[in-house]
């Protein structure tokens, strides 16, 4: 393997799963010579598939929801148009919705039934809009329209109905480009998070429904690189900016995400295999942190709006989830490419099939994309020398800058103006740097000065010592805030926000500055490879050669403040010799799969290297099983049934680091439900038939006629057919948690009559509706005939039972 040096693999993290670079710019041409229409988040293919299992469950029972939906009719009495609609405030904004979530439903209705009336009435609404339509205002614009099918039910109509023309193209168009495209601003800095993912989304669809390749490679490079949002607000483990904010956000970007991901997909551009299929990693770390006792590791990450989050944010299942995304990730890894998508199986057996997430689901797939070039990020050397010092306007007492040992020192005074000012009275110490450029530096220590708000960090001037028109900074202070400011961007800010490590904030922290073009964007980390945005804005009047480096302000006039920075490195720096051994890594999550367990974790800053240890013991001996350049290794050499212990070093020349925290995993064969094809009987029925108890769906559910016990669920695999069961599954109802069933034997039989037991489970409780549990069975026999003898539980119900098999089909 050839090893980079140190700060190269600082700079160049970007494909070993950390995100340094931020640039508005894409590494090359992407958008494709044709673009496929339908082609946004459904394509013909897409399509196709879900129409033809429209009669097999789950599909039948989330078609027949869509079919009769208010707005999926013929009749739908549309609620606009009007000129301005507006979000946050709210103008009309309820009136677009249900229209435009008309479009679609009646779009898909046209496309399933072949009836003309429904497309016509899509078309009616959709036209009705984009012709008088001429405004959407409001602060949060842009999230109404990355919420909305629009796009994609406009690319529908447009590729299958022959009745839309060339006009209605041209008329939809406009109003995308007009209307819709001034919110969404990109390639300009984007919204945090899932807010960002919104913008993201509705700038695809309109640069696909328009065909417009500028636009679609601008959102392929934000998507890759925005210092907000798309791939740089996750980690490599799957955390995402909103983890610590609320799971519902959270829910919202890996939807998102996913359909960043299909939206590409179907225009010939796979994102989903981008580091390390970093899509599927944040797919895998929410879905396991909604699953009962399972909960990953977390590391302080945010984003620019937010700040800094101390811990994952809202109870597990505390909102409505994203089928459609597992669904979106399941297709995209399991079926297309043959990844292990564990977390995400696991997830979606729990959650119901809706009028939106069963047009994602696919049984097979042999559609293909390429991935796209990545971008180069500017790359960084250690600075261990070649800073120019001075003391701006005015400060006092004198200060002084020195370095020794791998760490700059510097004193810095104060005479009444703060950094955020235009001539602000720092101590400075700079480098002229010219275009493009990455600086990155540890902030060890801020000595008080008799004030809490004394500062030192990176700043960016205009002019190395006189008054600035353009400047920017990201500094720490002495009671561990972190703050930020930008003088001359297209939009004036200024912010302080906690910092990130509890029980409170403490130093050293990492900072970072960044320059691509008349972007500057800054951000936070508590390790220098876990970045977090602090602020992002674009420079009209920052000239091509700006003054770069490091600073330390008291805040009090006539006092100094010392502040210590190690680590610090810029691009074209001298490359002075590696001091450090990198930072421990902060998160280690292991994935079990059949004979194998796939093990991510997170970038450690400098590192050129990680070893991968593991123990069949919690807390080790471990023993290095890898040494790896990135940060996913999977263990082939992992035994089904046995649970193995992981930690992770990272090392450079300097040395290595201490063990990362342990995650375990505990690899298991790949279980097939098989219960499908066959006959469902009860003992009894009441408004919910057997078969509904096996139809892929725990949106429906069989329900005993009685309140009496014993009552029982049977399964018939047919004359001819035996399956060898060794797991099942039972699903809780979405009714009262009084109405699970709580003891219980599975039986086998070969003829229906003589049953052997298999398992018995009593005093058994579900956590939330839809919850699976499963249960391993003992059992080297095929039998035909199964069946759950329920004894514990009144008027009960079962949403699913599951029959799994090492071998066989699925629903």
């Amino acid at each position: 393997m050839k090893i980079k040096t140190n700060m190269q693999v600082a700079a160049c993290g970007w494909l070993a799963g950390g995100l340094i670079l931020a640039s508005p710019v894409p590494a090359a041409h992407a958008a494709p010579a044709a673009f496929a229409h339908p082609g946004v988040l459904l394509s013909r293919a897409d399509l196709d598939a879900v129409k033809a299992d429209l009669d097999k469950e789950p599909w039948k029972s989330a078609y027949d929801k869509l079919k009769n939906d208010a707005r999926s009719q013929k009749t739908y009495a549309m609620q606009g148009p009007w000129a301005t609609v507006s979000r946050n405030p709210n103008v009309r904004l309820g009136e677009w919705q249900s229209d435009m979530q008309a479009v679609y439903n009646l779009a898909r209705m046209w496309y399933f039934t072949g009836d003309n009336d429904y497309a016509q009435r899509a078309h009616d609404v959709l036209l009705a809009w984009a012709t008088t339509q001429t405004a959407f205002g409001g602060a949060e614009a842009a999230f109404a329209i990355g919420d909305s099918r629009c796009a994609t039910a406009a690319d529908i109509l447009r590729a299958t109905w022959p009745g839309w023309t060339a006009g209605d193209t041209g008329a939809v168009q406009n109003y995308f480009n007009t209307v819709f495209w001034p919110v969404l601003a990109v390639p300009g800095p984007l919204f945090t998070g899932s807010q960002g993912m919104e913008q993201l989304t509705g700038a695809l669809g309109v640069a696909i429904f328009n065909e417009d390749a500028t636009k679609f490679d601008q959102v392929l490079a934000a998507f890759q690189t925005d210092a907000n949002t798309g791939l740089r607000g996750t980690l490599p483990n799957g955390e995402v900016v909103d983890t610590g904010r609320d799971q519902g956000h959270t829910s919202l970007y890996v939807r998102l995400a996913a359909e960043m991901g299909q939206a590409f997909w179907n225009q010939g551009v796979d994102v989903f295999s981008l580091l390390d299929n970093r899509i599927l990693a944040v797919g895998e770390y929410y879905a396991r942190y909604h699953l009962p006792d399972s909960a990953p590791s977390y590391v302080p990450f945010g984003g620019m709006s937010w700040g800094v989050f101390n811990a994952i944010a809202g109870a597990p299942r505390s909102t409505t989830q994203a089928r459609t995304a597992l669904n979106l990730l399941h297709t995209a890894y399991a079926v297309r490419k043959g990844v292990d998508t564990h977390w995400v199986d696991l997830y979606a057996t729990d959650q119901v099939e809706d009028t939106d997430s069963f047009m994602f689901r696919r049984r097979g797939d042999t559609s293909a994309a390429t991935p796209p070039a990545p971008p180069s990020p500017p790359p960084v050397a250690t600075l261990t020398g070649g800073l120019t010092s001075a003391d701006l306007h005015g400060a006092a007492p004198a200060g002084a800058t020195a370095y020794a040992a791998g760490a700059w020192t510097l004193t810095g005074g104060y005479n009444g103006q703060a950094p955020a000012g235009s001539k602000p009275t720092i101590r400075f110490a700079h480098r002229p740097v010219t275009g493009d450029f990455t600086m990155i530096a540890k902030v060890n220590a801020v000595s008080s000065a008799g004030s809490n708000d004394a500062q030192a960090g990176i700043m960016i001037r205009d002019v190395a010592t006189g008054q600035s028109v353009s400047q920017s900074y990201i500094a720490m202070t002495t009671d561990h805030r972190y703050g930020w400011n930008e003088r001359g961007a297209t939009a004036m800010a200024y912010s302080w926000m906690a910092g990130a490590v509890n029980p409170a904030p403490q130093l050293p922290y990492w900072i970072k500055m960044e320059r691509i073009g008349k972007r500057v964007q800054t951000s936070t980390s508590p390790d220098g490879a876990s970045w977090s945005g602090a602020n992002s804005n674009d420079f009209a009047n920052m000239p091509a050669t700006a003054y770069v480096g490091l600073f330390a302000s008291s805040a009090v006039t006539g006092q100094a403040s010392t502040a210590t920075f190690s680590d610090v490195a810029i691009t074209g720096g001298d490359g002075g010799g590696v001091t450090n051994a990198p930072p421990t890594p902060l998160s280690v999550v292991a994935t079990p799969a059949d004979g194998r367990v796939i093990v991510r974790w997170t970038e450690a800053h400098g590192a050129t290297g990680y070893q991968v240890l593991r123990s069949t013991a919690g807390g080790g001996p471990y023993t290095e099983v890898a040494a790896v350049g990135n940060t996913t290794w999977t263990d082939t050499a992992a035994a089904n049934g046995t649970r193995y212990h992981y930690v992770v070093t990272a090392s450079n020349t300097a040395g290595t680091s201490g063990q990362s925290p342990e995650d375990s995993a505990l690899p298991a064969p790949s279980w097939v439900n098989v219960a499908f094809g066959g006959t469902a009987t009860a003992s009894s029925t009441g408004d919910g038939a057997a078969s509904l108890a096996f139809d892929g769906n725990p949106g429906s559910r069989w329900h005993a006629a009685t309140t009496a016990v014993p009552q029982w669920l049977r399964y018939d695999f047919g004359a001819g057919v035996a399956q060898t069961i060794r797991r099942y599954g039972v699903t809780s109802s979405v009714d009262s948690p009084s109405r699970d069933p709580s003891a219980w034997q599975l039986q086998a039989s070969q003829d229906g009559s003589d049953w052997v037991v298999l398992d018995s489970q009593s005093a058994q409780a579900f956590a939330f509706k839809y919850q699976t549990r499963y249960y391993d069975v003992a059992n080297d026999t095929a039998y035909r005939h199964y069946r759950l003898y329920i004894s514990g539980g009144a008027n009960v119900q079962v949403a699913e039972l599951g029959l799994y098999a090492n071998t066989g089909g699925a629903n």
